[in-house]
């Protein structure tokens, strides 16, 4: 079972130092990952206050629809974390699991991915790094070719004339 955590952070700039050095801190065996850690941790600390922490579902009802012999087809909330869960397996719908997030979100725009794109080099330079060569330009779908020359015959531009 894994955790959500609602940091509070009254200081937009630091709320941006922590989501940078977050998706920053992602991989350990990057380089300089321990002053990233460390840096994030001071600013957490400093600048930033735990509102609520949610326990986040991992595992969801495998138990299929339809009204078999002896299941229970009702569905009941668990008192210590809210969810509600299937009576029989005590696990929650498929849907919960996988959009938790997006529900916890309640209406609000996820700003995640604009720190992402944000912090994402050009293709260019991540092509370079990785080490992949340049590809040619392709012509967007519908283009067209260059147009005849007025004046020429169908058959002079097959090369039939």
């Amino acid at each position: 079972m894994a955790r959500l955590l609602l940091l509070s952070v009254r200081d937009n700039d630091a709320a941006e130092a922590i989501i940078k050095l977050v998706l920053q801190s992602d991989d350990v065996h990057k380089e300089g990952w321990g002053d990233h850690v460390a840096e994030l941790g001071t600013l957490i600390s400093a600048y930033s206050k735990l509102e609520w922490v949610v326990a986040r579902p991992m595992n969801y009802c495998k138990c299929g629809p339809g009204v078999h012999k002896n299941r229970q087809m009702g569905w009941t909330k668990t008192r210590h974390f809210g969810w509600w869960v299937h009576t029989k397996c005590n696990r929650v719908s498929k849907g919960v699991m996988q959009k938790f997030v997006t529900n916890m979100l309640n209406g609000s725009n996820d700003l995640l991915p604009e720190y992402r794109a944000a912090l994402e080099p050009p293709a260019e330079v991540r092509n370079e790094v990785e080490g992949v060569p340049p590809q040619p330009a392709v012509a967007p779908a519908g283009a067209q070719e260059e147009s005849p020359q007025e004046g020429s015959s169908t058959a002079e531009r097959n090369g039939n004339a």
